[in-house]
């Protein structure tokens, strides 16, 4: 169903995650904006969102501090419908780097303080040893997360 998984050598578990993340996608947010932190870009394409900022790998010192305030005022003046969050976005240090990822901590901080509570938790998926949760824009302000 996906054309860009056929006749790829990829993992039956990473195949199905990224099944599960359009699936989930297309249920509650088709055709509007998504964000996914910290993950590949072509999982944008895969799932078939857009991306509501020019960021699409905010990934260690790839983005700037400066980088980081601009990818949070998008978020903030355009939330997206839809969100997948890398669980260890949540842990006290974040993902781990060997930098000092300034902008990646800026960012992290900022989901998982503030901006993660306008969504809904739905479900969880892993690949792998990393696990991605997946939220859903929740106008009424309720989470469950």
């Amino acid at each position: 169903s996906l054309p860009y998984l056929k006749n790829r050598s990829t993992s039956k578990l990473h195949r199905q995650a990224i099944i599960n993340f359009k699936k989930n996608y297309t249920k509650y947010c088709l055709n509007k904006s998504a964000f996914i932190f910290p993950w590949s870009p072509i999982l944008y394409d895969l799932i078939g969102a857009k991306n509501p900022t020019r960021f699409d790998l905010p990934y260690h010192d790839w983005i700037t501090v400066k980088d980081a305030d601009e990818l949070i005022n998008k978020l903030k003046n355009n939330p997206p419908c839809f969100l997948i969050v890398e669980k260890v976005t949540f842990n006290e240090n974040g993902r781990w780097s060997p930098f000092p990822a300034k902008g990646m901590r800026k960012v992290e901080e900022f989901i998982k303080k503030d901006f993660v509570r306008k969504y809904k938790f739905e479900t969880s998926i892993q690949t792998y040893k990393k696990i991605h949760y997946i939220f859903i824009r929740n106008d009424s302000n309720e989470t469950n997360f």
